[in-house]
């Protein structure tokens, strides 16, 4: 079956029988991994990375805004800002009243102490307890800021959700498509079963029967 992504158009996947449902979804995860698998992702004719351009949310639960792969891309353009041209004299500044701070310490302290040399600028981001925004009270709200960061920071292109109706009311599903649509993101819905939403969308089938109905 090929699944066709459209710009604010959500495709529902239905996977009827279980078996097959669990082996698509293992193998599709996999390949989110870098794993090897029999899924393809193309575009004009080009084979793309699917580890690259899709995230895959099993649990939706289970997902942290500031995981480690979103916190070292946020470190990472931070530390370049702070470095960069219009940053760089208030960098220096900060750096050089942190010393200063430290020697008059050492002032009042009974013990001599040194530094190794030009402080670390990530080091100094853990120390402050910097952190992505994060809303626990609304699941869709989380999702949403999930959503947002591995499209911003990752470069995700595509959302692929299993099972979400199991966690969130129709109308909460339709909210967090819309969300997705605003981010210019695809999203890919796998079911066990058909959800009726009133949104723009594709339902591609596999009933039990494998049979395939678009």
């Amino acid at each position: 079956m090929q699944l066709k992504l459209i710009e604010n158009e959500a495709i529902v996947w239905v996977i009827e029988a279980p078996k097959r449902l669990r082996r698509y979804v293992k193998e599709l995860w996999q390949q989110t991994e870098g794993g090897e698998g029999e899924f393809v992702l193309s575009a004009n004719g080009k084979l793309l990375d699917i580890a690259k351009q899709m995230e895959f949310i099993l649990n939706p639960l289970d997902i942290q805004v500031n995981e480690k792969r979103c916190w070292n891309k946020v470190c990472s353009q931070l530390k370049e800002l702070a470095f960069a041209e219009q940053h760089y004299i208030k960098t220096q500044q900060l750096f050089t009243t942190i010393y200063q701070y430290f020697l008059s310490l050492e002032q009042d302290c009974e013990m001599e102490f040194c530094c190794d040399g030009e402080l670390d600028f990530i080091q100094l981001l853990k120390a402050t307890g910097i952190r992505l925004e994060e809303c626990n009270d609304s699941l869709v709200e989380h999702l949403a800021q999930y959503m947002k960061a591995v499209t911003k920071l990752l470069k995700k292109k595509i959302i692929v959700f299993v099972n979400l109706s199991a966690f969130l009311e129709k109308e909460e599903i339709e909210q967090l498509i819309q969300q997705a649509f605003y981010l210019k993101v695809y999203v890919i819905l796998i079911e066990p079963r058909e959800i009726d939403l009133e949104i723009s969308k594709k339902c591609y089938i596999i009933d039990k029967d494998s049979c395939e109905i678009y």
